[in-house]
């Protein structure tokens, strides 16, 4: 099993591999397999727009060759969208291959399971496609540094996706060294009004947190130790607003609930999106982790 501590001496060493543009088998202990490709740059490029350069990635495909720094850059989940808006990127959201090449991109970046290949989006939009899907194999952790750094290398942002790594890396291990041992949780999500669970598997947002840390996802009568809460745009001058803590600490049905008993409930920030990206897991793991530093 890797621990905390394991993972971060990992998650340094990829982001060395990509600011060094050294094969990431290198930084991987031996016995090890590489869960995440590096990129390499087939050339120096020293600022300005970008006219024509590539750099070489490795994406989900494999190997190839990409416009470097490319100005129109076009992607379909709003994940993706956020990551590079926190790397300093403008990108144009896409619903369709359709829209898709009416944008007439540089680039198409895929982050999540899309209907159309890779090689079918590249037919369509005419533009070079880089898949950077999280894979089931590897661990989420791994696979979201690896967007960081693919897109780092790309758009000439290494040192913006160093610090994002190493941000992500610090706040993941604080999370994980501050949960409970073999806890148990369940999301919800509350209105105002009402609270009501989440998929048992903690749905877009929390889902991943769960996997990360290593709470394990239960329903909202099987008793979970924690209780992670969604709360969207709240309108706080509604006569009928509730805040979500006391919902949950006034529903007399989880009065025994240790995540109640124990007020281990962790509403999120409001303006998370559903679908978020490396900042806003940064942000939330480090909430997290000074939560349970306090409560647990």
């Amino acid at each position: 099993m890797t621990t905390a501590k394991t993972m971060s001496k990992k998650l340094g060493c990829l982001a060395a591999c990509a600011t060094l543009t050294v094969v990431l088998g290198a930084c991987v202990p031996a016995g090890e397999e590489a869960t995440a490709g590096a990129p390499e740059s087939t050339e120096s490029h020293a600022g300005g727009e970008w006219a024509g350069d590539t750099v070489d990635v490795v994406d989900n495909e494999g190997a190839k060759t990409v416009p470097f720094k490319p100005e129109r850059v076009v992607v379909f989940d709003p994940r993706m969208a956020a990551l590079l808006k926190d790397l300093g990127i403008d990108a144009i959201v896409a619903t369709s291959p359709e829209e898709a090449a009416d944008a007439e991109p540089d680039m198409v970046l895929v982050g999540a399971e899309a209907s159309h290949s890779a090689s079918e989006l590249q037919d369509v939009a005419g533009a070079p496609v880089v898949d950077l899907t999280p894979r089931p194999d590897p661990p989420l952790d791994w696979e979201m540094v690896r967007q960081v750094q693919v897109l780092g290398v790309i758009f000439d942002k290494e040192e913006e996706a160093e610090q994002m790594d190493s941000d992500f890396s610090d706040a993941l291990e604080r999370a994980r060294n501050a949960v409970g041992e073999d806890w148990s949780a369940t999301a919800v999500e509350a209105s105002g009004e009402a609270a009501e669970p989440l998929p048992a598997d903690g749905g877009k947002l929390w889902g991943p947190v769960m996997d990360m840390v290593g709470l394990k996802p239960v329903e909202l009568n099987e008793e979970p130790d924690v209780i992670l809460v969604e709360e969207r745009e709240p309108d706080m001058r509604s006569s009928d607003y509730v805040p979500a803590l006391k919902l949950l600490l006034d529903d007399k049905e989880l009065a025994e609930t240790p995540a109640v008993e124990n007020v281990n409930i962790y509403v999120g920030p409001f303006d998370v999106p559903e679908v978020a990206g490396a900042s806003t897991y940064i942000l939330i793991l480090n909430e997290l982790a000074d939560h349970w530093s306090i409560s647990g």
